[in-house]
């Protein structure tokens, strides 16, 4: 069993489903539906206990479903009255790992190894970075996560693994988990995708959600219509809503860029007239000035292809380009 999460009419509903075999594929049914409100079906007889609603254990037995009062236990967790969780959490911090029932060994047996798709999300949460040549190379314990288990739960599995993620992290963890780098040609596309075309970008980002979508073998028994599914809007939203971190890959390739001129020192301010910065840009004020984020992107890997150092420009021209570029985005909205 485990817990699912679906939002319905912009508030999040909370079901319990399980993973059953089905042919050759694994299938998920929802065994009970427990509403916007999960903790409504704990009950606090006094002091520090509780037990689950009987109705829920009458749901399953009804269904015949196999399962321990510890499994109930760890669905609702969460949901615990926060002082009876503070005092419990270091015990269920301590509870041993139970073996997967024989059952749950078996179906799993004839599951294929994981997904590209699902390598590429596993690889970026357990590391954080953008380099994946090790993708191959994953410990099978890493792919033990997701045995014998239906599409639906490993989503389930994701979407509470990527809530760990920071808000300035969800852009490159979708660039890295669709694989957008192999679209480019530019050497700098695995680690500096904020120098990449936007336009072309957003257009490959939709162009392999869609393809994953058509994918059969990716959703193994999930029925997909002729939209796209929500557990990909999900990704859809992560790119669109939010920026690279300002502190990324392409930050740290300029900080080296500069380590390596022993001459250059960095200056204490990097204030800048909108004049002066329009100069830099090779633009009027008043356009600069109406420029949002992404045509400011735009404009300064125009400019950056023209003055880096390797393209035959100038470095300190590229450094100043380069902090204008900062100064400039801090006050975009």
């Amino acid at each position: 069993m485990y817990l699912a999460q679906q939002t319905i009419n912009g508030i999040n509903h909370w079901f319990i489903r399980e993973s059953y075999a089905k042919d050759s594929s694994l299938m998920s049914r929802t065994l009970f539906e427990l509403g916007p409100d999960p903790g409504r079906f704990i009950i606090y007889p006094g002091g520090h206990a509780y037990y689950i609603d009987e109705k829920i254990g009458d749901r399953l037995d009804k269904l015949n479903v196999s399962y321990q009062a510890d499994d109930l236990d760890d669905l609702f967790f969460p949901f615990l009255d926060p002082g009876i969780k503070w005092r419990l959490e270091w015990v269920a911090h301590r509870k041993p790992q139970r073996k997967p029932s024989f059952q749950r060994r078996k179906t799993g047996s004839s599951r294929p190894a994981g997904h590209l798709f699902d390598k590429r999300r596993l690889h970026f949460l357990k590391y954080g970075t953008m380099r994946q040549g090790s993708l191959n190379r994953m410990p099978e314990t890493w792919l033990k996560v997701l045995d014998a288990k239906s599409r639906d739960e490993i989503e389930q599995y994701f979407m509470r693994m990527e809530a760990q993620l920071k808000p300035n992290e969800f852009k490159s963890y979708v660039f890295v988990t669709f694989d957008l780098q192999r679209h480019f040609s530019e050497h700098f596309a695995r680690t500096t995708p904020q120098m990449l075309d936007p336009e072309k970008m957003d257009t490959c980002l939709l162009r392999e959600a869609c393809r994953l979508n058509k994918s059969k073998s990716f959703w193994r028994g999930l029925a997909v219509g002729n939209y796209l599914h929500p557990y990909l809007v999900r990704y859809i939203v992560m790119y669109f809503d939010h920026d690279y971190a300002q502190n990324g890959m392409l930050d740290d390739v300029i900080r080296r860029f500069m380590a390596s001129r022993r001459r250059y020192h960095p200056p204490r301010s990097i204030a800048v007239k909108m004049k002066h910065a329009a100069d830099i840009f090779g633009t009027e004020p008043a356009v600069l000035k109406r420029m949002n984020r992404t045509e400011l992107a735009r404009l300064f890997r125009q400019r950056a292809q023209k003055v880096h150092p390797d393209k035959g420009g100038n470095h300190n021209q590229f450094v100043e380009l380069t902090e204008t570029y900062h100064a400039l985005l801090r006050g975009k909205s």
